[in-house]
């Protein structure tokens, strides 16, 4: 299979023919029925090349996946921290409560909640720094 057709530089449009800039657009797949002018043809050749380089040039960025995955890390860890500490206000909370209140909470919700267990489950998950598995395709 072949790849796509090597883009000219801007020296090698100038010396090209119409009939050459013609097929150079052909291959590159853009529509070329409306050009009568060897003129008209070039600027659209040239500006299908920058709009390549363009392309190429924000789709290639050096370390940009690196940094993305860096902050996503980071964002995450930051967002675990602060629930952590959600919990461990919860659990506080809880603990302080007199037993006729938990008796309460468990008459209105209908059953044992039991709060604490899962609670300090969560706490537990968040603080761990395990990462889930991230596959990267096409």
């Amino acid at each position: 299979m072949e790849g796509p057709p090597a883009l000219p530089t801007e020296e090698e449009v100038e010396g090209m023919t119409f009939g050459m800039i013609v097929e150079k657009l052909k291959a590159l797949g853009i529509h070329t029925a409306d050009l009568e002018e060897k003129k008209d043809a070039k600027e659209r050749l040239l500006k299908t090349i920058k709009e390549v380089h363009d392309n190429i040039a924000t789709r290639r960025q050096p370390g940009k996946i690196t940094k993305t995955l860096q902050q996503a890390i980071s964002e995450n860890k930051k967002k675990r921290e602060g629930l952590t500490q959600i919990c461990n206000s919860i659990l506080e909370f809880v603990d302080s409560m007199e037993d006729d209140d938990k008796q309460k909470m468990e008459e209105l919700f209908g059953q044992d909640l039991e709060l604490q267990v899962i609670l300090e489950n969560v706490r537990t998950f968040l603080q761990n720094d395990d990462c889930p598995i991230l596959v990267v395709g096409e």
